[in-house]
């Protein structure tokens, strides 16, 4: 009975430094479970999946907000510099006027 009970101890205290490992930012911890039981074992293992899963998202979030970043400026810096705003959108309709945006009525006028 005291070997058990010095065993569950000693899991404890492994559960609890493993925990204290993920809450100070080391996410490659694995826990080893005792058994296909243990519930804390399991928890803290999914937990460290999970936590890697969101930080992969933000990850990939901040990319995209940086590359749209990067883009909003190289257009603002091409308006700044003369350029008009359908002609800074892929495949505008040269019909447009690039003053204003509006269509180009000398065209129409000529059919």
């Amino acid at each position: 009975m005291n070997s058990a009970l010095n065993s569950l101890v000693e899991q404890m205290r492994e559960r609890a430094h493993a925990a204290g490992r993920i809450a100070a930012g080391e996410l490659d911890v694995q826990v080893t479970t005792a058994s296909e039981h243990d519930q804390l074992g399991h928890a803290l293992n999914h937990m460290v999946e999970n936590l890697n899963e969101i930080i992969g998202n933000v990850r990939t979030a901040s990319e995209q907000v940086a590359v749209g970043s990067t883009q909003v400026s190289q257009s603002a810096h091409a308006l700044e510099n003369g350029a008009t705003a359908p002609s800074l959108v892929a495949g505008g309709d040269p019909r447009l006027d690039h003053r204003d945006g509006q269509p180009d009525h000398r065209e129409c006028q000529e059919r």
